[in-house]
């Protein structure tokens, strides 16, 4: 982990340990079952900026930004020149990374990835099990190396599982597991 994802996380469990005294005298948050300021705005997306040193971050825009609304937002100096119509169009998704790399001439290019599941679930981002990496399969409780390759392997053979509940057909997956999951799902 880089040392920005160090301080990263640190600030989180710091916030999280702090904001529930703040907000005790505030009125009674929502019973959602989780920390509520882990859940952001309705209408809102969270996504965020790399490649821009002044502008790198975790940024929330409303639902529905486009890559090209987010630059004029972000970046109003920056020009979009060419680039695929259909990516500048593209509504961002939350929990998404736009990377954004400015040339001398003006013009910026751009790549659009997923944050790792580590940084979604701190952010309290829902995760699809479709979209996952191994990688991020490992980071979830009671999923280890061998069985994030399972379950890898069995949507490669058979197809994306849909929802949650179609991890059931990977063996060693169960009720039990099902249920330490569905929080980040």
């Amino acid at each position: 982990m880089t040392e920005r994802g160090r301080r990263l996380v640190l600030w989180l469990l710091a916030a999280a340990l702090t904001l529930p005294l703040i907000w005790k005298g505030h009125g009674t948050p929502p019973k959602t079952g989780s920390v509520a300021f882990l859940h952001h705005t309705t209408g809102k997306i969270l996504v965020r900026l790399a490649g821009v040193e002044d502008f790198a971050g975790i940024h929330q825009f409303p639902d529905g930004s486009t890559v090209e609304s987010v630059i004029k937002m972000a970046l109003p100096r920056e020009s979009l020149c060419g680039g695929h119509p259909d990516l500048r169009q593209r509504p961002l998704q939350n929990g998404e990374v736009l990377t954004v790399v400015p040339s001398p001439d003006g013009c910026v290019a751009l790549s659009l990835s997923a944050m790792a599941a580590r940084e979604r679930m701190a952010l309290g981002i829902p995760l699809h099990p479709d979209s996952l990496t191994v990688q991020d399969w490992i980071e979830l409780p009671g999923v280890g190396p061998a069985l994030a390759a399972a379950i890898i392997s069995d949507r490669q053979k058979h197809g994306d599982f849909g929802s949650l509940a179609g991890l059931m057909r990977v063996p060693g997956i169960g009720p039990g597991t099902l249920a330490k999951l569905k929080t980040y799902f």
